[in-house]
Order: C-alpha cells, then structure tokens, then sequence
C-alpha cells in the first residue's frame, strides 16, 4: 500500500524497523520526500487523490498535488495546491525549503520555521521544461533533472519502448537568491540515452542520471562553472 517506509541504517546497510511504515489517507501520490534530523518529514503528492482520478489529474495537470508534513506522530496538510508535486530539498540548516512543481515549471522556495516546521513562500524560480527531482551540487548550487516535454514524458512512462523523451539538467547557481535563474547546462535531444532523466547527482566533474523507466545510469561530464568576475 501507499506510505512511506522507515529503515535503520547501519553502516551500508538499510535495516527495516518493526511497524516502520507511515501511513495516513493524506499519503495519495507521493513523489518527493525530504526529512530533517529531529525526524519531521514532507512528501509530496502528483495529486491530492489517488486511483484514476488522481491518474487524470496527472494526465491533465490539474492544479490539486500538495506537501504534507509529519510531525509528532501526526501527518497534516502544508501547502496546496502544488501542480503535480515533485521533488523536494531541504537547506542544510533545514530554514528553507525547495517544491518542484512539475506541471508548472516552476521550483518554489519556502522559508521553513525551524521550531514549528511551518512554510512560508518566499520565491518561485521560472524553468524552461518541468522539474523532477532536484539535489545539491554543492549549497546553494541546486542541480534539477528536468523534462523539455510533458506529453512525450507521458508517452514513453506508459510505452517505454515505443516512445523515447528528451532529457536535460538545469542549475540554479545560487538558489538562496533573492532571484534565483535557472540554466540548462546539460540536454539530451533524442532521449534514446537516456529517457527521460529523473534525477542529477552531481559529484566532483562527473554528473550521473538516473532514468524514470530504465534500469541503468548515464555518466556524463559536469557542466563547466563560469569564470569568475
């Protein structure tokens, strides 16, 4: 069933906890999920429904995803409505806290009350294709697997192997920015790499892609940094 899951880690190793699973009916499509050290979590929902009608809302984008919050052994409502809620990130010192908001374009930049775990919006960064999951190159460099196109993103997650979806990376150089610009730094055109791109890991000059349908990574070169003024 939906939830989310708990393990212990050990080492290397995920331990499953006895009863771990977090479940509650506000847990419908969840896509991102973020976590804070004292065990506060958020998640992300594609939509506020589940089953078909959440699938339609999907499909035609319909602005009723959200990012619920768990606290205290309770899970409650943060903010809706999100567009097809995506991945989500949090600033090492937990004040803020990145929303991609796939169906829009957008990434949504909230001011996190570190007492009461409260958000308050703070800044909406514009994109050129729509956002999936989003990690830290190095703070406050924010790197996003993006999607150049919704309809062939759809095309090839329900025929993977008739339908092939260009991929690209965008970065933020500093997300923290009173007004933060995303650039595409890297782009796939004919998705038959990779297809599409879900997620960007950044590490040293290499950068590795994960695909939504495919059961391998891409290893590419990092983007080069701009020179310094």
């Amino acid at each position: 069933g939906v939830g989310v899951e708990v393990f212990e880690l050990s080492g290397n190793a995920l331990i499953p906890l006895p009863n771990g699973k977090l479940t509650s009916k506000l847990i419908t499509t969840p896509n991102g999920i973020a976590a804070t050290r004292l065990g506060e979590i958020y998640v992300s929902n594609m939509s506020a429904h589940g089953g078909i009608r959440g699938r339609l809302s999907n499909v035609f984008r319909a602005n009723n995803g959200n990012v619920i919050h768990y606290r205290d052994g309770e899970w409650m409502t943060e903010i809706s409505p999100v567009r097809f809620g995506n991945g989500l990130l949090l600033s090492p010192d937990e004040s803020q806290l990145w929303v991609a908001a796939f169906a829009d374009r957008k990434i949504h930049r909230y001011r996190r009350d570190t007492g009461a775990g409260k958000l308050t919006h703070e800044v909406t960064i514009e994109l050129e294709a729509y956002p999936d999951n989003i990690k830290w190159s190095t703070f406050p460099e924010l790197v996003a697997a993006v999607h150049p196109s919704y309809w062939r993103t759809g095309l090839h997650i329900t025929l993977p192997k008739m339908f092939h979806s260009r991929s690209a990376v965008a970065m933020i150089r500093d997300a923290t920015a009173a007004a933060p610009v995303a650039e595409i730094v890297i782009e796939h055109r004919s998705g038959k790499v990779i297809s599409p791109a879900s997620t960007a890991i950044v590490h040293g000059r290499r950068v590795f892609l994960s695909q939504i349908k495919r059961s391998f990574l891409a290893d590419c070169p990092a983007p080069e940094r701009p020179a310094m003024k």
